[in-house]
């Protein structure tokens, strides 16, 4: 998550949505003129012109009290009313069902090894790990008491587009070369994530993310 008193912004970072690239492109304008330098893993960071949080695996009692995918009521709580409501608000959002493939090979099956696997395998290890409910829920990211609360949604699919939107709104340039693809080397992306899905593992994602689909439109691949 990012906090830019500069610029006068908060980005609430969602799991597998693109979430640590579009953090990456928009963290310099945390940092004072010229002290910005990129790093992959980050510890938590706080000053005057704006804070970033601890990018990496938060764990109970850690010491990071600003961190990546922080809840958006946590941070409006830590920031304050006069700061929540006078940001600009934003994060990104993917469709459920491309996100669960995504999530499927960051945790369990990433790309080196799903070689010598047929895809009749892989998509029985992702029908076993849904079944094991292994959802990635980020609906308290970007919503309040169950109410959406950031003003602006990039989405996945149309990155580039949404990137280009809120740099306009906040006046900084779009530099859409700045934009790198982080933690994107674990998806194969051999097979479109439609395919991943039967009938069962189609429902049980359908009811799981309900909201998001709802609220942006989404459909089921099948």
């Amino acid at each position: 998550m990012l906090v830019s008193h500069t610029w006068k912004f908060i980005y609430t970072k969602t799991i597998k949505t693109g979430g640590t690239s579009v953090e990456v492109y928009f963290e310099p304008y945390c940092f004072p003129p010229g002290e910005y330098h990129f790093t992959g893993s980050r510890p938590q960071y706080e000053s005057e012109t704006g804070i970033v949080g601890f990018r990496g695996i938060k764990r109970e009692n850690d010491g990071n009290y600003w961190y990546n995918h922080a809840p958006a009521a946590e941070i409006k709580a830590k920031l304050g009313d006069a700061v929540w409501n006078n940001y600009f608000k934003f994060c990104c959002i993917r469709d459920p069902f491309d996100k669960l493939v995504s999530a499927f090979h960051f945790f369990v099956l990433p790309k080196d090894q799903c070689e010598g696997l047929s895809f009749t395998e892989i998509k029985q290890q992702f029908r076993e790990w849904v079944f094991r409910r292994q959802f990635l829920s980020d609906w308290e990211i970007f919503t309040i008491d169950d109410q959406v609360c950031v003003d602006y949604f990039i989405r996945y699919e149309r990155l580039l587009e949404g990137l280009e939107e809120v740099c306009q709104r906040l006046q900084i340039p779009f530099e859409p070369a700045r934009l790198l693809h982080m933690k994107g080397d674990y998806n194969p992306r051999r097979w479109h994530f439609g395919e991943y899905y039967d009938r069962d593992t189609a429902q049980m994602a359908t009811e799981a993310y309900a909201p998001h689909l709802q609220q942006f439109g989404y459909r089921c691949p099948l």
